[in-house]
């Protein structure tokens, strides 16, 4: 089957990787000033979460630390998976400017656009 072209094709080219078995779920809203990502982490603090740029790459992950002993359920209904979310960014977006901050389980992360094309690494803060 054909797909038309998505603003998402250009903003974000090629698929948008990550683990597909259990994966925090993300939002992508196109903004006059740029594009938000939202990712529906609640429980996670902003200090367990790497959010990196790699070569055009953005990368957001998270890995859960083992409890030293074994935990005996009566009923467990949730629980918190490792993740990691990748996009590569388009060219219209300047990575050198992406912000990030943690509001009551929701973490936006902010990709003004440019005409600078993306290149080089860097860690990315998560203010909030």
């Amino acid at each position: 089957m054909h797909r038309l072209p998505s603003f998402l094709d250009t903003v974000f080219p090629g698929q948008l990787q990550g683990d597909r078995r259990w994966t925090v779920p993300v939002n992508i809203i196109e903004r006059k000033e740029g594009v938000s990502l939202e990712f529906s982490v609640p429980g996670i603090s902003k200090e367990d979460i790497r959010l990196s740029l790699e070569h055009g790459h953005l990368e957001v992950s998270y890995s859960t630390k083992q409890n030293e002993e074994p935990l005996k359920y009566r009923l467990r209904e949730f629980e918190v998976h490792s993740f990691q979310r990748r996009f590569k960014l388009g060219e219209h977006l300047n990575a050198g400017l992406i912000e990030a901050k943690l509001e009551q389980g929701i973490l936006i992360v902010f990709i003004p656009y440019s005409e600078q094309e993306n290149t080089g690494a860097k860690q990315i803060e998560i203010l909030g």
